[in-house]
């Protein structure tokens, strides 16, 4: 058994001395996480690799995933070039920053998903020349879009009216990891039920929603008589026959460092309204692939959704224009941009 171990941190050490990125996750399979191994997974020009720790790695490049991360930075080795992502600026994270901002000598890049987000961190001082906005990416291999027959049947598998329209709501927006009864309110569960609420008495709304702490959206969907579904669902990509069961899509936040659902919802086939946060000005064109209103209004949201249930040939339009720009965001894609904007220019 010593042997077989002895052979294996041999393999390990020899595999390391090729590597060249270090993606730092924090390992508790988190959004961030997964962005960390789908750019590891697809870049193709040095070897790279996912890690919770930096276990006495030397001469690399260190990418930290995000802001819980960072604070691991004095565990590396100084002959290391560091990465930094930092996704939104929530409150709660400007003290974090406040000590990047004190640590950037040691920093080589910022990465950040978004303009917006961008232009907050020069904001609080961080130097607009070190922050790179590349946004996320998507796996096309997984997330496509599906037939109307093959909608049908999906719809029936997970047990949801045939004869409903069917609105999405995927994301974790309660405090904490109960019930999840009080809302988080950066993720906007507050207008995306107050706008459902409306919808519904109008048109025969049914809400499917996924993700873990939905409670305060549940007990107002009760309260306004809206009919739901709702299943927590632990891997990522369970998700996709839910997205495909969609006639449209909410992303109702007042912020955001992607989301990735708009580019789900674009590779899915769901035309969706959603408010400009994150990455979605920089990307969506209202109108074009996407109906985008501002932060909080909740009327225009409402407005939005009206329109593509009333208009197919809006509908038709929105649909087909995100299933044509979503093929920009590959993880492959992607990961060439990193490659190309964030590490060939730090590499030795």
């Amino acid at each position: 058994m010593n042997k077989l171990r002895q052979i294996i941190r041999a393999v390990r050490q020899a595999t390391d001395k090729r590597t060249a990125l270090i993606y730092i996750i924090e390992g508790a399979n988190w959004s961030t996480d997964r962005d960390g191994e789908n750019i590891t997974k697809n870049i193709q020009k040095i070897r790279a690799k996912t890690d919770c720790g930096f276990d006495n790695y030397k001469n690399k490049i260190v990418h930290l995933g995000s802001l819980p991360v960072f604070n691991k930075i004095k565990q590396t080795d100084k002959s290391n070039r560091v990465v930094q992502t930092i996704f939104h600026v929530a409150e709660e994270y400007v003290p974090t920053i406040q000590k990047i901002k004190n640590s950037l000598n040691e920093i080589s890049f910022i990465h950040t998903a978004s303009q917006g987000t961008k232009n907050k961190l020069t904001a609080l001082g961080l130097p607009e020349n070190k922050i790179v906005v590349i946004p996320l990416g998507i796996d096309l291999n997984i997330f496509n879009s599906v037939t109307v027959d093959e909608k049908k049947s999906i719809r029936k598998k997970l047990d949801l009216p045939q004869d409903k329209i069917i609105v999405g709501s995927f994301q974790k927006d309660g405090n904490g990891w109960g019930e999840g009864l009080t809302p988080k309110l950066i993720k906007g569960p507050d207008i995306f039920c107050d706008a459902v609420i409306e919808l519904a008495k109008k048109f025969p709304i049914h809400i499917l929603l996924t993700g873990p702490a939905r409670g305060y959206v549940k007990t107002r969907l009760a309260e306004g008589n809206v009919p739901y579904t709702h299943k927590y669902l632990k891997n990522y990509t369970d998700t996709v026959p839910y997205w495909q069961a969609l006639d449209v899509y909410l992303i109702t936040s007042r912020l955001e460092g992607g989301p990735k659902a708009i580019l789900e919802a674009w590779a899915a086939g769901v035309p969706l309204v959603s408010t400009k946060v994150g990455m979605v000005p920089d990307i969506a064109m209202n109108g074009e692939n996407a109906i985008l209103t501002e932060v909080e209004d909740t009327k225009a949201i409402i407005a939005g959704a009206e329109q593509i249930l009333n208009n197919r040939e809006l509908k038709n339009k929105l649909i087909a224009k995100g299933l044509e720009e979503v093929q920009k965001y590959s993880w492959e894609k992607i990961a060439e941009r990193y490659f190309q904007e964030l590490y060939q220019p730090i590499m030795k």
